[in-house]
């Protein structure tokens, strides 16, 4: 029963959440946005692709690509992959000369070699689809190898800058599916289930239809493999590349990576030959029997695709048959080759673009692109596994013996069908055979299948050949029918080949939505209503009465309709919908995707898509990212407490802490972790970047310390207090000596102590109502303002002290059991969420007060029913409103204590854990979120009481006074926030009087552009006259509290300066000034007489550069040097007269 929130958190963040699922995102940059939205993975950035402009006057919608932040074991080192906006060239020199920008940023990263591995390939391999807006073009994609130490992220961010391309992503690491399985068992018992030898009754295969096996090689020449092994007909064994296609003597398949080791792979050192075996390891040979093994010969196995080809395409070293590399170099191969099915078995985490262009472009040769779903039993919607997850191919998850999914294959809307994967009898190398598990054994036994549907339909497209198989899938993988969504169905081979093919009685429809589009943009940036249309596509057997039903996945978005019946619709053709669709002010994020479920129903056909709208809202709040952890490593987070604004302390437990406590501390100088102790600590109460007090606590109360430190967590002191409590919930400090925790109640006495001392020693409270039996707080149920604190217990009720703990009174939420949050605008009025059963499902209400606590009422709203379980309440200084952190990162504020909410625009980074912390900023909240990664959400707020206001000091006048000509000074201008609300610099300038010269008055400081409540930013402005007598000119100020101008006179007097006497009646004033017109400086000279000067110029190094004698008229003389022929540095002029010599000094910067 103790801490039931941290019990229910680490339930539900463990066993709901996972499976389903340092830089700022306000950034000017169209294609480039730091940080984001991924449900299960952490994010380096995002990338935002615009939509493009269709012959038709359409829009494509705009791509929002979320590139993970992975673990460096996940991706290859000092490799990157991008894909340039225009050709460039196939060779280093050329892509380099023919784009400055982009030269630039790759040498500045230290690129030491340029490839692009599709610029050679003599096949059509620039696709441009006007109808849907796929720009193909594989030879603009380009892989660089650098030297800079900065990491594969930090490399992509500095080329995407240039804003020269259109994605930049690091190559992130595939691996192969399988799951290795007890070999001496025999029995292939999927061939039955699925139905072949009926399917075999109606087709054998082809040997014109070949199945391309990009894997780590295949044993070619296995007894059971060699006879359906593909023989290029237009190649032979002679040295000679006689098919033209790039590969000399390609005559059975290719190895793209060749013998070479992991490291060397890696770095994509590959050494390509013409042998695809691969005898060290079995997994593409396994594979491809399969696929595909020959079949009605009289030993080993029976292949699924009988008579169908194959051609092995070898993308992994000998050294391992774990890594797959230039994969999507095989499937662009394989799909010039002929390929009709190309199977992959194999994936990994970390979208790249470069990768679905790669499969665009299979689909568009006429291949179906058949992939395994993944072995992580995750979601394959939340973007986790690819190219399970990429668009365009047919994803297959896996089932055990008994038709369900097996336990590790993953599922979703995008999993295409389900197919046998658990001991999978099929070729091993050097003639052998053996079980193996997994999603790489249930999609090439599917691409069996599909080729057996293309021998039987030749004329299907890939998308008809996807649905074909999905449409005539059996309804068994789950028995609950809700699901049948993320679990479509389970492969029937017989039925796929015995359906639409001529017999009326056997036809069964294929729907999808095969273009949208939203009208006039290409994502949905504000809240008005926008048209979206969308293109319904029958690609098989003919829908009688076909119904469509659009369903929200989350309350974010209206639509006008949700269900079109739309009547019959024949085998490849289309019916138009036309929707209005509209962002509700409950949307919480500013960048991601609005989904909506589609529906298909035609008589006993029904079907699922998963449409995604993109969003993009400009917003001020910025999102940033800090660090990330790997999975491995990733400790459960139990508090968070922020003593200023870059400064952040954590503790937490287990991942990188092992079985002990430890703590997290962020500050400017970068982060510390470090273990604490064996006993779990649940709260931290943090001074500054150096001292932090946190308390523990036992699950069977007996022990609780107090841990101190103020050497930012190197030390820590340790002082017991069990004999007050046994758990302590959480802890205060009102200042640096007093403070108090909130523990659990021991000897039937609240476990409750203030300190006086910094926490050195506790003193248990007296003064406050006795428990109830059983009665416990909860980790994090608390909320403090100034010196009230609350704390909710498991009985129901709110304690409360508004006298910095010395005294308690309590009040009860009606029907409540659990309390779970609580949090207060001010003394009086706040909230709290309860429940009414003791029960970790139960339904999550909330209830108010104003009247600090004493009376509730219950029920105001009911965080359940829409979707929500907030993790933390907190309050905007003034603003009357209070906040919710979610735990998917939603945030919301309500200005009448819970009745309605709105969202504050964020983004979405993960699930969050139960903590979070803020600190205030003038009228900024910075939120920290903690999970796997921290983040932290700034924005801002109006006050209650909104006051915008700038003080100036000097507020009129700024005099510098007198300064001899020749000379300078500087003085600065205070800019100060005396308001409550932030206050937005649009423009400093100053304003030259008709006498003045620019060069007189100058602002040498940087310009601010926004000022917070409190804060003061001072203008550094520079008086060096060019005349003598008066200067004036006007400072002038424009910001966004109104539209007049405030304006601050500068005055300044110059007074003559004598440099150089010769007698009393002849002084010279020397003057330098530069003209950018002519390129040279002018050096004035002022005299009083007639009289001989020599001139020099010297540079750095003491070399007279140029020499200047003249006879100085009286008045003034002009003098000339040249600097555009000198290169940049410094310079000394040398002025001699009879009887004195000045130097000055002056900058070339060219």
């Amino acid at each position: 029963m103790k801490i039931f929130l941290l019990r229910f958190f680490i339930i539900f963040f463990y066993v709901f959440l996972i499976p389903s699922i340092v830089f700022s995102i306000k950034n000017p940059l169209d294609r480039l946005v730091f940080n984001s939205n991924n449900s299960n993975k952490n994010i380096a950035y995002t990338l935002y692709i615009p939509g493009r402009l269709r012959p038709n006057g359409t829009i494509s919608p705009a791509k929002i690509i979320d590139v993970p932040l992975l673990p460096k074991e996940k991706y290859t080192p000092n490799r990157i992959i991008i894909k340039t906006k225009q050709f460039l060239g196939a060779k280093k020199e050329e892509i380099l000369s023919n784009n400055y920008a982009l030269s630039l940023a790759l040498n500045s990263i230290g690129t030491e070699e340029i490839r692009a591995p599709f610029s050679n390939n003599p096949n059509n391999n620039y696709i441009l689809n006007y109808n849907q807006g796929i720009d193909i073009a594989l030879d603009r994609i380009i892989e660089i190898v650098y030297s800079a130490p900065i990491d594969v992220y930090q490399a992509c961010i500095e080329v995407l800058k240039t804003q020269e391309v259109e994605y930049a992503t690091p190559i992130f690491n595939r691996y192969t599916y399988l799951t290795p399985n007890d070999p001496l068992q025999t029995n292939q018992w999927a061939i039955n289930k699925i139905k072949m030898p009926t399917a075999w009754d109606i087709s054998t295969g082809s040997k014109n239809v070949l199945i391309g096996i990009v894997d780590s090689g295949v044993d070619w020449k296995h007894e059971d493999l060699s006879a359906n092994i593909w023989t290029n007909p237009k190649e032979s064994q002679n040295g000679i590349d006689d098919d033209g296609n790039g590969k000399i003597d390609d005559i059975h398949g290719w190895d793209i990576v060749g013998n070479v080791s992991v490291s060397d792979a890696q770095l994509g050192k590959f050494k390509p030959d013409n042998d695809p075996i691969n005898n060290s390891g079995p997994h593409g040979t396994h594979v491809a029997g399969c696929a595909s093994a020959v079949t009605n010969n009289g030993k080993g196995i029976a292949g699924i695709g009988f008579n169908c080809s194959l051609l092995p395409v070898k993308c992994g070293t000998e050294q391992s048959s774990m890594y797959i590399f230039g994969g999507y170099e095989g499937i662009v191969y394989a799909a010039d080759m002929g390929c009709k099915v190309i199977n992959c078995s194999w994936g990994g985490d970390g979208y790249n673009p470069a990768e679905q262009d790669v499969i665009n472009y299979a689909v568009s040769k006429g291949a179906v692109v058949v992939v395994a779903a993944g072995n992580s039993h995750a979601n394959v919607d939340d973007g986790g596994q690819y190219p399970a997850g990429y668009e365009n191919v047919l994803c297959v998850g896996a089932t055990s013996s008994n038709d369900r999914a097996a336990s590790f294959s993953n599922y979703g809307y995008a999993v295409t069908v389900f197919t046998p994967g658990q001991s999978i009898y099929s070729t091993y190398p050097n003639n052998q055979y053996s079980n193996m598990d997994g999603t790489s054994m249930a999609s090439p036994i599917t691409a069996g299948v599909a080729g057996l549907v293309i021998s039987n339909n030749s004329a299907f497209t890939p998308l008809q050949v996807i649905h074909q198989i999905r449409s005539t899938s059996d309804n068994v993988v789950t028995s609950d029918q809700s699901k049948r969504p993320l679990y479509y169905g389970r492969i029937n081979a017989e039925k796929a080949l015995e359906y639409n093919s001529g017999n009326p009685l056997k036809s069964i429809p294929g729907v999808g939505i095969s273009d949208y589009y939203l009208e006039g943009t290409d994502a949905l940036f504000d809240y008005s209503t926008k048209t979206l249309r969308l293109i319904v596509t029958n690609y098989i057997g003919y829908a009688r009465n076909l119904k469509v039903t659009f369903t929200p996945m989350f309350d974010y978005i209206t639509l006008s309709t949700k269900e079109v019946l739309l009547g019959d619709l024949s085998v490849l053709n289309s019916k138009n919908i036309t929707l209005q669709i509209a962002l509700k002010n409950n949307n919480p994020w500013f960048q991601g995707t609005a989904n909506i479920i589609v529906t298909f129903e035609s008589e006993s056909y029904k079907d699922y898509y998963l449409l995604r709208i993109p969003v993009n809202i400009p917003s001020q709040n910025t999102f940033t990212s800090v660090y990330s952890f790997p999975e491995y490593y990733n400790p459960f987070w139990h508090c968070v407490h922020s003593p200023s604004e870059n400064s952040v302390w954590a503790v937490g437990q287990a991942g990188l802490f092992g079985n002990n406590s430890g703590f997290l501390l962020k500050t400017q100088n970068g982060i510390r972790m470090n273990t604490i102790s064996s006993n779990i600590i649940y709260c931290i109460h943090s001074f500054d970047d150096y001292r932090a007090i946190a308390g523990s606590g036992s699950q069977d109360n007996s022990t609780a310390l107090i841990f101190q430190t103020g050497d930012a967590g190197t030390s820590w002191t340790t002082t017991n207090v069990s004999n007050i409590t046994g758990f302590i919930n959480d802890i205060y400090f009102f200042n640096g000596a007093s403070g108090l925790f909130l523990g659990d109640t021991k000897n039937n006495k609240w476990g409750i102590a203030t300190t006086n001392d910094g926490g050195v020693n506790w003193t248990q409270v007296s003064n406050i109502p006795d428990p109830l039996a059983n009665e416990s707080g909860y980790v994090g149920c608390s909320y403090r303002i100034n010196n009230n604190i609350w704390f909710g217990t498991n009985k129901g009720r709110i304690y409360r002290t508004t006298n910095a703990g010395n005294s308690w009174k309590v009040g009860s939420i009606q029907n409540a059991v659990r309390v779970l949050r609580i949090g207060f605008s001010d003394s009086l009025n706040g909230i709290a969420t309860y429940t009414e059963a003791d029960a970790d499902d139960a339904t999550i209400y909330l209830a108010r007060t104003f009247n600090g606590g004493t009376n509730w009422f219950t029920r105001v709203y009911n965080f359940t029913s829409n979707n929500l379980t907030p993790i933390r309440f907190f309050s905007g200084k003034g603003s009357g409103k209070i906040y919710t952190l979610c735990t998917a990162g939603q945030v919301y504020e309500t200005a009448d204590l819970g009745t309605t909410w709105n969202s504050v625009l964020s983004k979405r980074s993960g699930t969050i854990q139960n903590c979070g912390s803020f600190n205030y900023k003038g009228n900024r909240i910075r939120l920290w979120q903690f999970s796997k990664r921290i983040d932290y959400l700034d924005f801002s707020y109006i006050p209650k009481d909104a006051i915008k206001e700038l003080s100036l000091t000097p507020n009129d006048v700024l005099l510098f006074d007198t300064v001899e000509f020749t000379r300078e000074r500087t003085k600065s201008i205070s800019i100060s926030n005396s308001g409550n609300l932030d206050v937005q610099i649009n423009n400093i300038r100053i304003q030259y009087y008709p006498d003045i010269d620019s060069s007189e008055f100058r602002i040498i400081s940087g310009l601010p552009q926004t000022i917070y409540p409190g804060e003061s930013k001072k203008i550094l402005i520079n008086f060096k006259p060019k005349y003598t007598g008066e200067r004036t000119s006007d400072l002038i100020i424009n910001s966004d509290i109104d539209t007049n101008d405030v304006i601050v006179k500068l005055k300044g007097y110059c007074s003559p300066q004598s440099l150089i006497s010769d007698d009393d009646d002849c002084n010279i004033i020397i003057n330098l000034s530069h003209n950018n017109i002519y390129n040279n400086y002018i050096i004035s000279l002022y005299s009083d007489c007639i009289q001989y000067l020599e001139i020099d110029i010297y540079n750095s190094l003491g070399i007279k550069i140029q020499n200047i004698a003249n006879i100085l008229e009286k008045g003034r003389n002009d003098f000339y040097f040249q600097y555009d022929v000198n290169p940049s540095g410094v310079y000394f002029c040398i002025i001699r007269s009879k009887n004195n010599i000045l130097i000055k000094k002056f900058f070339v910067i060219r």
